[in-house]
């Protein structure tokens, strides 16, 4: 089977019909009845899915050197994607080829360990889980049998997600679990599916310009896809590796995980993912550690960093967490207007930013598809997934917007820490809150307030020419802001303690936490935070409601 010439993705026509495509078919009927969605029936095979497609075009977009603008609007036919494809036709053998190059898997692994199929899944339980009967919520041996689509789709969602997995089994490229953003059409004529792809890729000359120094002395396709040669090893006769030792174009191919899928272990059966009937399935894979280690700094295009005050060129890509996106997160996914990167703050994605520069499209067509695991070393806490509003900020107002917008934020996680100690005090004293808990505040907050703040960005975008805005009417935005605000954390706090109200002993400890909560909310440190002068030159009226 050949990744590239052969079907394996599942995807909905726009007349609802679900069939499986090779890639190079991306295109077929695409007037009459266009490929709309990716139609996996797992959100992480989806994103990976979604991912293994960008970056297939985008090794084809660097190699031939192709405009992206001319693909969005004059989409290649079949035949012409197979001739772009044959060049790496290699590489994307899968099944049914001994002793050569297989996608993702090691080349020269002939022994190791032997495991099922499941572990192949970063939600399963593991070995000590097993042993003591921990696997509550997620069962064993759910999953026993995968046909081979759905084997290569594991596969690569556990390479380029790979978390630590124990002494040797490294990380995927981008860190255990990397937080993934897209770009995605908002509107029913930009959906369809080939668009999605190409709003996401970087053009040829703008990618050599970034990775350019890089590119020197490297073999194509060799350090692209590393499986095409045996594999460059950590342990203590291997070596780490570094960009600088590889072609860029690999960050979309990274192999942490040495796996080999038996050849000789096919069978007939049912598919535990697709539920596909009578097909040939692949139920273990061989493994071994010390597989390829990825050091220094790498910023991969579909994925935000995290850079640290004066340490540059020092950068983290950014993880989810298990309480999901949050607007707090949004700013910084969007845009990187004012940051300095040895003063610390979050770069976008490169992809996004380079869409950014080169799309003039109304910013309510897209959106930004936000997604990943959320881990706890090889612990799977969480999937999540978060569609986030789009903004083609226009540059002459970047730095107004910038600043107001971080104003707000910084605000807001200001009152939630508020908020957190007046409840430690109403619900336990002097003791610690449980994480549970905690992590109940922090939901209940970020989403209580969402909805508010992204209709103040809509007013700030839509209602004002922030270009020519003065200092009352932008201060006037942000006293509306703080009453949001204060509005939304009384009512948590009141909801949060309402059980305790039969515990006569701590009513009193309540309306304390609340009198001194309502006190910072509206006190010096938080209007110095959301620049808000002493006495506001236009009276404006903060909100008062104090009763219990």
């Amino acid at each position: 089977m050949n990744l590239l010439f052969d079907p394996w993705i599942p995807i909905q026509r726009k007349n609802r019909e679900v069939a499986l495509i090779a890639p190079y078919e991306l295109t077929t009927e695409y007037k009459a009845n266009p490929i709309m969605h990716l139609y996996a029936l797992r959100p992480d095979f989806k994103g990976a899915l979604a991912q293994f497609l960008i970056g297939l075009l985008q090794t084809v977009v660097v190699i031939s050197n192709i405009e992206t603008s001319q693909w969005l609007d004059n989409p290649p036919d079949s035949q012409q994607l197979k001739a772009y494809f044959e060049p790496i036709r290699a590489a994307f053998e899968f099944i049914n080829v001994v002793e050569k190059p297989a996608f993702m898997q090691d080349l020269t692994l002939t022994e190791g360990e032997i495991k099922s199929i499941a572990n192949l899944f970063i939600e399963q339980p593991g070995e000590n889980t097993l042993k003591e009967n921990g696997d509550h919520f997620i069962k064993r041996n759910q999953i026993q049998s995968l046909c081979v689509p759905c084997a290569a789709t594991a596969l690569f969602t556990l390479q380029i997600n790979a978390p630590s997995g124990g002494a040797g089994h490294r990380t995927s490229l981008r860190g255990g679990g990397p937080l993934t953003t897209l770009i995605v059409a908002d509107c029913e004529e930009a959906q369809i599916l080939w668009r999605q792809l190409i709003f996401n890729l970087i053009n040829p000359d703008d990618f050599k310009k970034h990775y350019n120094q890089y590119v020197e002395n490297q073999k194509i396709p060799e350090d692209i896809f590393p499986w095409l040669i045996p594999t460059r090893t950590s342990d203590i006769t291997g070596k780490d590796t570094s960009i600088k030792e590889v072609h860029p174009l690999h960050m979309y191919w990274c192999m942490p995980r040495r796996i080999r899928y038996d050849q000789d272990k096919l069978q007939q059966g049912n598919c535990d993912i697709c539920n596909a009937q009578a097909v040939s399935v692949l139920t273990e894979y061989r493994t071994k550690n010390y597989g390829i280690n990825y050091i220094g700094v790498w910023e991969h295009p579909l994925t935000p960093y995290r850079c640290f005050k004066d340490k540059e060129p020092e950068r983290l890509p950014l993880h989810p967490t298990a309480e999901g996106l949050v607007y707090k997160d949004w700013l910084g996914l969007l845009l990187d207007c004012g940051i300095d990167v040895t003063s610390g703050g979050i770069l976008p994605a490169r992809a996004i930013k380079e869409f950014c520069r080169w799309q003039e499209r109304s910013m309510r067509y897209f959106k930004i598809w936000a997604f990943g695991y959320a881990l706890d070393n090889a612990k799977a806490l969480a999937w999540t997934e978060s569609l986030l509003p789009f903004y083609n900020i226009p540059t002459p107002i970047q730095e107004t917007f910038y600043e107001q917008v971080t104003c707000m934020v910084q605000g807001a996680a200001q009152i939630l820490g508020y908020l957190r100690i007046a409840l430690k005090k109403a619900l336990v004293g002097n003791n610690n809150l449980s994480k549970e808990i905690i992590q109940e505040i922090n939901q209940s907050f970020w989403a209580g307030t969402e909805k508010d703040f992204y209709k103040e960005i809509d007013e700030l975008l839509n209602d004002f020419q922030l270009e020519n805005a003065n200092y009352e009417q932008l201060t006037e935005l942000r006293v509306k802001w703080q009453n949001k605000l204060i509005e939304k954390v009384l009512k948590i706090f009141d909801l949060m303690t309402k059980p305790k109200w039969k515990e006569v002993k701590i009513i009193k400890r309540i309306c304390k936490a609340r009198i001194k909560l309502y006190k910072n909310l509206c006190g010096k440190k938080l209007r110095q935070i959301l620049d808000l002068p002493e006495k506001l030159e236009k009276e404006v009226k903060i909100y008062e409601k104090t009763t219990v």
